[in-house]
């Protein structure tokens, strides 16, 4: 129960910080590379760590990551 509300707390924030940098980028698709089957990609297509970090600098002052 706990991890599913987490996931999904997640994903509500992910998601328009990844459509963000699609649409930046001009990219049609974008995989999460080990649950999609991925056999091999250009390692400069990985746009995760873009994504951390605008995900950092949309964090409300003073927030702290929810205890376990």
């Amino acid at each position: 129960e706990l991890q599913q509300q987490l996931q999904q707390q997640f994903e509500a924030r992910v998601t328009p910080v990844l459509e963000e940098v699609r649409k930046e980028k001009g990219l049609l698709l974008i995989f999460n590379g080990p649950d999609s089957g991925l056999v091999a990609a250009d390692p400069g297509l990985d746009i995760s760590v873009e994504v951390i970090k605008k995900m950092d600098a949309a964090k409300p002052a003073g927030a702290k990551p929810p205890l376990n």
